[in-house]
């Protein structure tokens, strides 16, 4: 064999571990979810938790976060209706210089009970939605929308369970972007 063809074929065995070595670090890395489960997992262990013992769920949310349980004043529904909002410190600040109440920038969760009504109530707000789909959390299939509201366009996941709504809202989508709604949403657990 001619040192040109040596050369050729030493080429050409150098491109093929190359190239199988990229194909395996691929293969490898998109066969390992686990270690971006474990990374959000790790990022999300030293959050808070909000426990609610009367529905049986719990929820991480950041550590310089407020967590405020509204509970329902509404006479005419059933009790357990009910909102735990989770404010940023930037709501919190906006609170003490406007003197407001709303909620500006965080998450809320919504618990109601599964009536007609409310039935009615998600199934008009999923025909307006945009983005809709179906995800899983805690093991329990969840649909996910976009809803347009005057206040903004909130990103609202609703998970039905044992005759209950839980509907878990980013209010301005703001957290969309930066991840934390989805480590929010994550940490969620209905025991």
């Amino acid at each position: 064999m001619s040192t040109k063809v040596k050369k050729i074929i030493l080429i050409l065995i150098i491109l093929a571990i190359l190239i199988g070595g990229y194909f395996l670090y691929k293969f490898i890395s998109t066969k390992n979810p686990d270690k971006k489960a474990n990374q959000t997992s790790n990022q999300i262990d030293n959050w808070k938790t909000y426990n609610n013992d009367k529905h049986n769920f719990f929820i991480k949310y950041p550590n310089d976060w407020t967590a405020e349980e509204i509970p329902n004043t509404n006479q005419s529904s059933v009790d357990e209706n009910f909102y735990v909002n989770f404010l940023s410190p930037e709501t919190i600040q906006s609170r003490k210089d406007n003197g407001i109440t709303e909620i500006a920038n965080g998450f809320q969760i919504y618990i109601s009970s599964k009536t007609t009504n409310q039935q009615n109530y998600y199934t008009e707000q999923f025909n307006g939605a945009t983005d809709k789909k179906s995800i899983t959390v805690d093991n329990k299939t969840a649909t996910a929308w976009n809803v347009i509201y005057a206040m903004g366009n909130p990103y609202t996941t609703l998970i039905d369970y044992n005759n209950l709504y839980f509907e878990i809202t980013d209010l301005n989508s703001n957290h969309q972007s930066d991840g934390i709604y989805n480590k929010f949403l994550m940490s969620f657990h209905i025991e």
